[in-house]
């Protein structure tokens, strides 16, 4: 395996359909409750492909364009709008960008994410995305059109490397994150199942107004990030920090005492905040970074 693997985004590794049997059948058949779609031909509410044109097709929705590429009548399908929007929203700020097993939370929220959209997209939903990192974000329309999900996911690589080759400037985690529940709230349509992925960094300050609005905008399911160094510092009290420059920083970590307390007090937080979510009906997954995300998931 290459060492940059686990800090580096391989698009090749996004866009692999995960294997067969995941998610497990019974969570494939929980999921398409209440969630169908069906192909028309002719009227419809959203363009999906087109095809040579067989007899009994509407005339009146020959694609023009491809039948004078190819020589060979083309007609539009339509697909009725009744599948889900999906919304996978990935905070990539730097706080992200840390990990001490394997790889980095940023690296695998990209993983975990690509595992939710194909769960999403190989059941006829419509994936987009809305991208927060340092250097700005991007959003992507949801659509069920395969080129425009893989689009989607070579994006995503491109957007988490690209902080790793050029010098971004920091930007505050509290209002990362405030603006990112804002804009989502500002893209996402109703009925939509928002995934939001995030390491939940500042939980004192995570905003749950926002939140419960997602709630009742649509469905909202949180993967938080974490890594084990984040849950237990090193009993020796120091610790060594390395750079992707191979730089490395030594720190002196407080006494057991306060680490301890440090360590009780992060917890109690999230519990509180876990408590909060689940009690309006928000489900919370955790996912570390030692962990392969298919099993996780399952």
């Amino acid at each position: 395996m290459n060492h940059l693997s686990g800090i580096h985004v391989d698009p090749e590794e996004l866009l692999r359909p995960p294997p067969k049997g995941f998610p497990p059948r019974s969570q494939r058949l929980a999921a398409r409750l209440g969630s169908h779609q069906s192909r028309v031909k002719g009227r419809g509410m959203e363009y999906i492909e087109s095809r040579t044109y067989h007899p009994g097709d509407d005339v009146r929705h020959i694609d023009w364009r491809i039948t004078a590429r190819s020589g060979r009548v083309h007609t539009k399908l339509f697909q009725e709008e009744r599948e889900r929007p999906v919304l996978l929203v990935l905070n990539l700020t730097p706080s992200l960008y840390f990990g001490t097993r394997n790889t980095l939370k940023s690296v695998q929220a990209c993983r975990v994410g690509a595992l939710l959209g194909w769960q999403a997209f190989q059941r006829g939903d419509r994936v987009g995305a809305f991208v927060q990192g340092a250097q700005g974000h991007f959003e992507h329309k949801p659509s069920r059109v395969r080129p425009a999900f893989l689009r989607l996911l070579r994006k995503l690589a491109e957007f988490h490397n690209e902080p790793l080759q050029v010098e971004v400037a920091a930007v505050p985690r509290e209002f990362e994150f405030s603006a990112l529940l804002r804009q989502v709230l500002r893209v996402a349509s109703p009925g939509t199942l928002v995934h939001l992925l995030s390491d939940f960094e500042s939980l004192t300050t995570t905003p749950l107004e926002p939140l419960l609005r997602l709630k009742k905008h649509g469905e909202v399911r949180i993967c938080e990030l974490t890594d084990p160094m984040e849950e237990a510092l090193p009993a020796s009290g120091r610790m060594t920090v390395r750079s992707l420059t191979d730089d490395a920083l030594r720190f002196r970590l407080p006494p057991t005492r306060v680490r301890q307390h440090l360590s009780e007090q992060r917890q109690a937080e999230r519990e509180r905040l876990q408590g909060e979510c689940r009690r309006h009906g928000i489900l919370w997954q955790r996912v570390s970074t030692p962990e392969n995300p298919l099993n996780a998931l399952i």
